[in-house]
């Protein structure tokens, strides 16, 4: 099997979009959600990375939250683990399975509907869970009501993976000091935001109105409430991406969670 395996897409792109798939491996997804890679590798980021690279060891199924087109979908079942895929618009699981070579498609399972009030599974069954680039477009009390499930979903001593968005982003300037300012007030889940794309210098068409702007500090105060242990988290910056998702090295975050055992 081959190192990476790679999506096909046919997607009806602009001339920018075209442009950002050949530079940068991305491509919006079909229902207005952001953007998402259209090959792992080598873009990875020490988080998914460190999922990818536990999947051998892991005898459970595993999930994973909004996968959009499914390219970690792909990458999880080359390194031989049993997947359950969620994700929220049909379409997308549908070009992940025209994608799955006919060999691992007994390992894969698939989950229509919004995480966390949609999905619903058995305690203690996965063996770990990963949430790339998700938490971004639930509200504060759905990510606390996520963690909580994902928590009792998760074995004893097995891992959540979460990547989220921060506000640092040459694309979100203007929203920054609206993020601090609400940070310096004390709001519970202060980079909670609508009306996002009045604010906007592009991009405007591929990502709803309300945003969810996440750092370090909120998503290890709703994991440790789920009762998780924290492992790691810190805010980074991804390689080799657009100028405008650029802006001082902090532009997202992550974490590993732990269920005790």
């Amino acid at each position: 099997m081959e190192r990476s395996l790679k999506l096909k897409l046919n997607l009806q792109l602009n001339a920018e979009e075209e442009r950002e798939r050949q530079l940068y491996n991305l491509v919006p997804t079909l229902n207005g959600m952001g953007y998402m890679y259209e090959r792992y590798s080598p873009f990875v980021n020490e988080y998914l990375k460190a999922y990818i690279e536990s999947l051998p060891h892991i005898k459970d199924s595993v999930l994973d939250i909004g996968v959009a087109y499914g390219v970690t979908v792909l990458d999880s079942l080359k390194m031989g683990a049993r997947v359950v895929a969620n994700e929220i618009y049909k379409p997308h699981l549908d070009l992940l399975v025209q994608n799955v070579p006919t060999e691992l498609k007994n390992h894969l399972s698939l989950n229509l509907g919004r995480f966390p009030q949609e999905t619903n599974f058995e305690e203690n069954s996965f063996g770990a869970v990963l949430i790339s680039r998700v938490l971004n477009f639930l509200t504060g009390d759905e990510i606390d009501r996520g963690m909580a499930k994902v928590f009792q979903w998760l074995k004893p001593g097995a891992k959540v993976y979460i990547i989220a968005e921060t506000v640092y982003k040459e694309l979100f300037k203007k929203i920054i000091p609206i993020v601090q300012e609400r940070i310096t007030q004390n709001h519970v889940w202060p980079g909670e935001l609508d009306h996002v794309r009045s604010h906007m210098s592009k991009r405007q068409n591929h990502l709803p109105e309300a945003i969810h702007f996440l750092d370090d500090k909120i998503l290890k105060r709703s994991l440790l409430k789920a009762g998780f242990s924290i492992e790691k988290c810190s805010l980074f910056s991804k390689n080799n991406i657009p100028q405008d998702a650029r802006f001082d090295g902090k532009e997202t975050v992550g974490i590993i969670g732990v269920k005790p055992a």
